[in-house]
């Protein structure tokens, strides 16, 4: 194993703090509380005018608290800073008009939402009522050729979806009336994923699906071509692709789209860059097999490629824990395309919004120890500034120090994760090994990814690998778990932790893991078969695949993981499912205590499944807890849900941690 570069604190004490006080007020001089992590600023989006010379911000402090949308501009005589206060809401689809004069923004999710607008030096208003515009789940602004209009300024056009009868519409915004206009196209049961509109205005590219419900495991996803001359869409790509990320090149005569090499977003994360010709619907490949993610597979709508000139596109990708843009150079005719890396892999780079004709770029950025702020970027020589940046006194008061450290797990696979070192606690330290979801998902750089600075305030080490199936390494890598969930994953982490050990970071006898959904599940198996951890949290896992199968909304991920279905693949559903391997002699050998946390309406892994792995470790006498939320899915959301699972979990190792140290005991209470 080796560390790049490890930082190891300096600390008079090897003690878990408590989660007693929820933050600490500001206060520069006292230690750092989750809640001062929870209440930080998230910037949720970013927008650049045409001309480059300003952009509007979405922001929120905490997850779901107050809203303020922050207009920016710079110039000659400096910059400025103009705050705007917004309901707490969910705010999304900010964009332009061609002038950089009105932004236009939804508020809510569907059904309800609300369409908003800002005229410059003004200050945010509603332009459609709930009623209006609750159909609304787009918005964007054309000036150009038919899409534009008859108008001299062009038109605000929304995407708009009903469900009796099931249709999609184009329609025309009045935002000086406040009401919705002319109904521009009606494309029927076709149900829109993405959207790009030719530079010409000529067209309208949709990345949809015509299926009666979209399964992310064997639908298509395809291209279609709406044109505003003929009134008529058409399916380019004819149903054999799953595709992402449409942009039209510069001249409006190609779309370069994300392509899925499988109809599975379950099974790869090869998302290779393509050129589609909208006549013949041919496909040209314009890189190889990328040793990154583009768009998170099907599931990275929010990050969108840009051009920022006639031949270079800019792309978001996870390219391993980092979260890089990719330049790519479009070819000449014969020619290949090229391409590199325009960020240096330390960091999370998201929400790209280009103004061409300034040669100018916007991008949110954040790392391990740095919240979210946002870079202003020259074209092409790529020099930044930061024109915003809302957590600075936070990064003042020192945040925990990180590193990358890589290992090798089973059959000697290279792997790597975060890792995350407490401030003046002296190692080996108590440590948490944090699984990811997916199964395909991945740990990140992003800042409090897997609420990494949380469990550093309260004295833990925290290490997220990404296990064999992670996103982000290439295609090869991503399917290295098909087929064997739960199998050489589990010796991966095992490798993990003997890593941590051998190389001094973490204490053996304080040794835990914690993951969500599939590292719920990941958790859980380890606790009942591997003997490297101490305690176990696994929120929303599986404990048993087979009622998975028959009651998840997303069954098809077991037939992926376990190579069928239960009835063709008996003994491994029961071989890979924890509830089923209690009474196994190496179970009853190596079982760690375990807690449950499971929100009561998740249809993605119902609570039964913990709610089952409960009552039969009850049932063999097994120290087991379970925390059941009423009214949460299967993401945990909302800062009090959050604090019940981290504290629930904080104390869980705590108890178990004390049983076995050889160190002081773990304080407690008003200890500090």
């Amino acid at each position: 194993m080796s560390v790049v570069p490890l930082l190891v604190g300096l600390a008079v004490r090897a003690a878990l703090l408590p989660l007693a006080a929820p933050r600490s007020d500001g206060d520069p001089a006292a230690p750092l509380q989750p809640g001062d992590l929870f209440s930080r600023t998230y910037v949720g989006s970013a927008a650049l005018s045409p001309d480059g010379r300003h952009a509007l911000a979405l922001e929120t402090e905490g997850a779901g608290g107050p809203a303020r949308l922050v207009a920016l501009e710079w110039g000659m005589r400096g910059a400025t800073r103009t705050v705007h206060e917004l309901p707490a809401d969910d705010w999304s689809a900010l964009s332009y008009d061609a002038k950089g004069e009105v932004a236009l923004l939804l508020r809510g999710a569907l059904p309800g939402c609300e369409l908003w607008g800002i005229e410059a030096g003004g200050a945010p208003h509603r332009v459609l009522s709930p009623g209006a515009s609750s159909r609304v789940f787009d918005v964007f602004h054309a000036a150009r050729g038919a899409a534009g209009g008859s108008g001299d300024g062009g038109r605000w056009l929304a995407l708009l979806e009903s469900e009796e009868p099931r249709e999609a519409l184009l329609q025309v915004v009045d935002v000086e009336h406040g009401e919705l206009g002319e109904v521009v196209a009606r494309f029927g049961p076709l149900s829109i994923r993405e959207r790009a509109l030719a530079p010409d205005g000529s067209a309208l590219a949709l990345v949809a699906t015509d299926a009666p419900s979209f399964r992310v495991a064997g639908d298509a996803l395809d291209l279609w071509l709406f044109e505003f001359a003929t009134g008529r869409a058409r399916n380019v790509t004819g149903g054999g692709l799953q595709l992402a990320k449409p942009l039209f090149t510069p001249d409006s005569r190609e779309v370069v789209c994300a392509l899925q090499q499988s109809r599975s977003a379950l099974t790869t994360d090869r998302r290779d860059l393509v050129r589609i010709d909208l006549e013949t619907g041919r496909a040209t490949r314009l890189t190889g097999a990328l040793p990154a993610s583009i768009g998170n597979g099907i599931f990275g709508a929010d990050e969108r490629m840009v051009f920022v000139d006639e031949r270079t596109l800019l792309v978001p990708t996870q390219h391993g824990l980092a979260d890089d843009v990719l330049e790519l150079t479009l070819p000449a005719a014969g020619e290949a395309a090229s391409w590199r890396w325009r960020t240096d892999g330390r960091g999370a780079w998201s929400r790209l919004s280009a103004a061409p004709a300034a040669r100018r770029l916007l991008a949110i950025e954040s790392g391990p120890a740095r919240p979210d702020r946002i870079r202003l970027v020259e074209w092409p020589t790529f020099e930044q500034r930061v024109v915003e940046d809302p957590n600075g006194a936070l990064v003042e008061r020192g945040l925990a120090p990180w590193c990358v450290v890589t290992f090798r797990g089973a059959d000697e696979l290279p792997l790597e994760g975060l890792l995350i070192e407490p401030k003046e606690v002296a190692a080996p330290y108590p440590t948490l090994v944090v699984l990811h979801g997916g199964s395909g998902g991945r740990s990140t750089l992003r800042f409090n990814d897997n609420f990494a600075q949380a469990w550093a305030s309260l004295g833990y080490a925290v290490f997220a690998p990404n296990l064999r199936g992670s996103e982000g390494y290439g295609a090869a890598f991503c399917t290295l778990n098909v087929g064997d969930f739960g199998g050489r994953e589990l010796a991966d982490l095992d490798a993990a932790a003997d890593a941590l050990v051998a190389r001094g970071i973490a204490d053996p006898a304080r040794l835990f893991v914690l993951g969500h959904s599939y590292g719920g599940y990941l958790a859980e198996m380890a606790a009942v078969r591997s003997k490297k951890f101490r305690a176990a949290c696994a929120a929303a896992g599986v404990s048993d695949w087979s009622s998975f199968y028959s009651t998840s909304d997303l069954s098809e991920l077991a037939v992926v993981g376990l190579g069928g279905t239960p009835e063709q693949q008996p003994e491994l559903y029961r071989d890979r499912s924890p509830l089923r391997r209690l009474d196994d002699a190496d179970a009853r050998e190596r079982g760690a205590p375990l807690l449950l946390v499971h929100g009561q309406r998740d249809r993605r892994v119902p609570v039964e499944q913990s709610e089952r792995m409960f009552a039969a470790m009850a049932r063999r006498e097994r120290p087991c807890e379970l925390l059941s939320l009423p009214g949460v899915g299967h993401v945990i959301r909302g800062r009090e849900n959050v604090e019940k699972w981290l504290g629930a979990a904080d104390r869980w190792f705590r108890k178990f941690g004390e049983e076995t140290s050889g160190g002081p005991p773990i304080p407690r209470g008003d200890d500090h």
